[in-house]
Formats: structure tokens, sequence, C-alpha cells
């Protein structure tokens, strides 16, 4: 039956993507979020963006966030409502396909279950669930590699050997886009944000488009005055061109200088600790860094790509050491060194590999993927590859190669497109297992 026709619906933080396996192209995506507000007395809760976005200027309006970073919905009965809608807008019952469900991150055996009796609660022939980062490893024709998902709710680096996500060495930060569009409404447009509803419209409408065509990263590490180093001066984009962005009727100016600080967040985030008495963090603009005490300093892109390979070289040469202090193989004893710490941890569902260390480097560092809806801005891919390079150069002697897909329509729906063809496989062939009530 899948390898006709299925359902398949990615969730993530900011999105609902849908569609199904014998297309291209994703045929609805709603918010991961929800609006409700008051009717006559009563709550009415609305699903789709357009919708949303018609009822953000009531006052009794609230926007909440369904999922968390998981792909779990926080409100059981709220995601009833929203599949309810999914659905109706397809045009299809729950009895029709069976559904393919891509996540952010593995689930634990205690939320996977609780997650498929939720599916297979609402009726669907057959389920199967993928993750996002082995779905992106797939999509540029690999089997193994890093992935680098630069998204709205932070960056998450990943790694992936043979199609099973390593969820151990993950390296994760909250400095992402939500994080960009706080510094541009609050720090730079002195904006009112403060009703859930701005916040959402303002991201959904004219943000995305902002960071896209103004935003821009250095090539090269910004100093402390945040001016380019002296080498870089007769750049394309000097520091003192400005651009201009139509926003409500009004033109907003803004350097170069100032786009390029922002975007050199993702690099060299920071915050910084208030000394008030109720502890409060506030986060900080980077041209005021130097006015503000206890600046607290957080890894940026490259500093987690960096301690995700510094992780992983270090378990496999701790497996090799464990391996040659006892008789067998080192691969043989690895394999259940793993399996005993899987054992004495049931809900991390530790996987093991037979790869050396010289072997990982070769396989993953020549696939590093980076992707995500804020890996758009312009300047960013030529960044990565310059500071990697670099970054990386007393770990390995092999040469990291970045992989990104070339226009944004490809890199929005990379997962969820190499979705659709897991889904065409055969079941004896599928990588990961269809389940169903039976």
């Amino acid at each position: 039956m899948p390898t006709m026709k299925s359902v398949v619906i990615q969730i993530s933080q900011t999105r609902v993507i849908c569609g199904f396996s014998n297309q291209d192209l994703p045929q609805l995506i709603v918010p991961s979020q929800y609006l409700a507000y008051k009717r006559d007395g009563s709550d009415v809760k609305v699903f789709g963006k357009w919708e949303m976005i018609e009822h953000c200027d009531d006052e009794s309006a609230e926007i909440y966030q369904l999922y968390d970073k998981n792909g779990l919905p926080n409100d059981w009965d709220m995601m009833d409502a929203q599949w309810q809608y999914i659905f109706q807008s397809l045009g299809i019952q729950f009895e029709d396909y069976p559904v393919c469900v891509v996540l952010p991150s593995d689930l634990n055996s205690a939320r996977r279950k609780r997650f498929m009796e939720q599916l297979l609660g609402y009726g669907f022939p057959m389920v199967q669930l993928l993750n996002e980062a082995v779905c992106n490893t797939l999509s540029q024709g690999r089997s193994s590699g890093i992935v680098v998902d630069i998204g709205h709710s932070g960056v998450k680096v990943d790694v992936v050997i043979d199609g099973v996500l390593f969820k151990q060495y993950r390296k994760e930060n909250k400095i992402g886009g939500a994080f960009l569009n706080w510094q541009i409404c609050d720090q730079y447009l002195k904006q009112d944000s403060g009703k859930s509803t701005k916040i959402w419209r303002d991201a959904t409408e004219w943000l995305p488009n902002f960071k896209n065509s103004m935003l821009q990263v250095s090539p090269i590490e910004l100093d402390a005055n945040y001016d380019v180093a002296p080498h870089y001066q007769h750049m394309v984009s000097p520091m003192d061109l400005t651009k201009n962005f139509l926003l409500d009727k009004k033109t907003l100016t803004f350097t170069n200088k100032q786009l390029y600080t922002i975007g050199e967040l993702l690099f060299k985030p920071v915050i910084h600790v208030s000394n008030n008495a109720n502890g409060d963090v506030e986060m900080a603009d980077v041209n005021d860094i130097e006015k503000k005490p206890h600046p607290e300093k957080l890894i940026g892109v490259i500093g987690l790509i960096r301690a995700c390979i510094q992780s992983l070289l270090n378990g496999v040469n701790a497996m090799s050491t464990a391996g040659s202090n006892t008789t067998g193989s080192s691969t043989t004893t690895g394999n259940a060194s793993s399996g005993n710490q899987s054992n004495n941890n049931e809900d991390t569902n530790i996987p093991t590999h037979s790869y050396t260390s010289e072997q990982l480097q070769s396989l993953l560092l020549t696939n590093i993927l980076v992707t995500g809806s804020t890996s758009n801005i312009q300047g960013l891919e030529q960044r990565i590859l310059n500071d990697v390079s670099v970054s990386l150069n007393d770990l390995t002697t092999v040469r990291p190669k970045i992989l990104f897909k070339q226009t944004k329509l490809d890199r929005n729906f990379q997962s969820w497109q190499s979705a659709t063809t897991l889904c065409r496989l055969p079941l004896r062939e599928s990588l990961h297992a269809w389940e169903s009530i039976e």
C-alpha cells in the first residue's frame, strides 16, 4: 500500500508541511501555532495561516505554540483539531491513506509509543516515523553526513551514519531566526512587540523577506570594533553603504555595518546577565556589548560543528581504547560497549557503528550539509566554508566539503521531498518500519 501513495507530514516548531508521496511539492503548509479568540463568549481556534492573520487584530486573539522542539504537541487535543483541519483541507479522510510523519528528532520509547498511539487512534491504515536529519542526508544522495540545521528556533548539528541518527553527538543552541527577529524589531526598529499576535505576524509576513534580502554575513569574522579587517575593506559591499526596506509605507534605512552585525550573531552569539534583583537574562545588541557588564559568550555555528566532530572522534577513540584492552576485535568490543550503555539508558536508544576514526573523518567531513530556513541569509554559505576549514585544521587532515541546496525552494522542502522518496520504497526495503493497529 505505501508503495503507491501516502500522506507525508513534516512537523517543526514553525510549520507543518503536508502533501502526498506521489507529488514533488507539498500541497498544504500550516503554522505550528494556532490562534485562539473569543466570539460571542465562546473560544474559537484557528489553524490556517491566512485565517490566523485575518484575526490577529482581534483584541482577544492570542497565538499559542502547538509543537515542541521534538515535534510533540504541547496539547494533544489541539493536535487533534489541527489534523482534522489538515485532512479536510487536503480533501481526504484519515482512513484513506497511510501517513508518514517527519519529526525534528528521534523519540525515546515512551514518547514514541504515546505519539504512535495518537496517530493510530485517528484510523490511519499504517504509520511511519522518520527523522528530519536522516531525510536531509538522504536528500543529497548520501547515507552518512553531518547535518547543520540553521532554523528558526536555533542551530542544531546532527550526525547521521548509514541512515541512523546518533543523537548522543548532537550539539545545539537557541540562536536562530527567532533571535534575529528580536534583534531587528526590538534593538533596531524599537518596536513594541509584546503581544503574541504581533510577534507571530511580523515573523510570518515581512521578517523572512527582510532576512533573506537585507541581512548579510561577512566573509570573515568581524573584529572588536565590528569593522571588517583591512584586507577586506574593498569588498563588494563596503560597511558605509546603505540599504532601504519598505515597511508599512515607511522606508527604513540600514547601513551594511548594521546588517553585518546582525548576521554575525549566528557565529558570535552573546548574552548579558543583568545585576538586577530578579537575575533576569537580557539579550544584548552586539553594538552595546562593550557598554554592558558580564557578557556570556555562547557557541556559534562553527563552534557547534567543531564540538560535534570533536565529540564524535572522542567517542570513537574511547571505543577503540576499550576494545584494545580486552580480547576480541575492537569493533566487536566497541559495539558491545555501546550496547551496554544502551541497556543502562533505555530511553536514549544509543546506536552503534563499526567505523574507525579515520573512516568516519573521511565519511562525514566530506558530507557536511547546511540546511534550515535561516541558512538563506546572504553570504552565510561562504562564511561557513571559510571558517570550517580553519576551525578543523587541528582535528583532522581531511578537507571538509560543505553541501548546500542551491535554490531556496529546494532548501525549504528538502526533508519533506526526501520523505516522499522513502515512502515509495517497497515495505521490505523501507529504512523505517511501517506500523499499524494490528
